[in-house]
């Protein structure tokens, strides 16, 4: 599954971050450059933090689906 798919799953999250290795980042699905830069990554797995925040951890060596 991609970021995108990811995100449109989780249409209510107050904040989505994604993460790979030590390193995470806050994602915004409105902003076109983040979509662009990080939509297409495939996603490990999907963390429930609370209160509506979601983290998505990306396969261990960031890759984009084919």
């Amino acid at each position: 599954m991609t970021v995108a798919e990811a995100i449109s799953l989780l249409p209510d999250a107050k904040q989505i971050a994604i993460a790979w290795g030590a390193f995470s980042r806050n994602i915004h699905p409105d902003d076109e450059l983040d979509m662009d830069a990080y939509g297409q990554y495939l996603v490990h797995r999907i963390s429930y933090h609370g209160n509506d925040k979601f983290e998505l951890s990306l396969v261990m060596r960031p890759a984009k689906a084919e």
